[in-house]
C-alpha cells in the first residue's frame, strides 16, 4: 500500500467495500461444508495467535481469513470447491503442510497479488477488532495464506 492510503490503483476503503461480498460468500461456503472446516480454521487461527487467547471477534476473523484463503486458491485454479468430504480437506491440510504453504503457493501464484490480497484481507478483517498484543495483521497474512496453499491443493495443485 501507498502513503496515499492506495493500493494498485484503488483506494483501500473501496476495495474493503469490494472484498466485504467476498468475505461473506466464504463465510457461506464454510457454513455449507459443516463443522470440519469450521474446526479446521479454528484449529490454524488458534495456532496462528501463539498461545495468547485471542478475542472472540479476532478468532472469528483469522477463521474467515483462512476459509477466505481456501475459496480463492480453487478459484485461481478455475474450479468452484465442491463439499469436500472429511479426508479430502484433511488431506489437502496435510498436504500444505508437508509440502510447505510457502511453496504451494510460490509454485502456483504470483506473489505479488498473493501479498496485496493478504494486504487487503488483513486490512478488511482487522478494522474494528481488539488487538492488544499488536498480532492480528501478522495473523490475518498467514491465515490467509496457509488457507490459500490448502485451497490450491483441494483444487488439484
Amino acid at each position: 500500500m501507498g502513503s496515499d492510503g492506495r493500493t494498485n490503483g484503488g483506494d483501500v476503503n473501496e476495495i474493503a467495500a469490494a472484498m466485504t461480498p467476498f468475505f461473506s460468500a466464504a463465510i457461506a461456503w464454510v457454513a455449507a461444508r459443516g463443522t470440519t472446516v469450521l474446526e479446521a480454521a479454528e484449529q490454524f487461527a488458534r495456532r496462528a495467535f501463539g498461545g495468547v487467547e485471542p478475542d472472540p471477534a479476532a478468532l472469528g476473523r483469522g477463521m474467515t481469513a483462512y476459509t477466505a484463503g481456501i475459496v480463492t486458491g480453487a478459484r485461481l485454479r478455475g474450479r468452484e470447491v465442491g463439499l469436500p468430504d472429511d479426508g479430502a480437506l484433511l488431506e489437502a491440510v496435510g498436504t500444505a503442510g508437508r509440502r510447505g504453504t510457502q511453496r504451494i503457493v510460490a509454485e502456483n501464484c504470483d506473489l505479488a497479488h498473493v501479498a496485496a490480497a493478504e494486504e487487503l484481507c488483513a486490512s478488511t478483517l482487522g478494522r474494528g477488532v481488539a488487538d492488544p498484543h499488536g498480532r492480528l495483521p501478522k495473523v490475518l497474512h498467514q491465515l490467509f495464506e496457509e488457507g490459500l496453499a490448502v485451497g490450491l491443493t483441494l483444487a488439484g495443485a
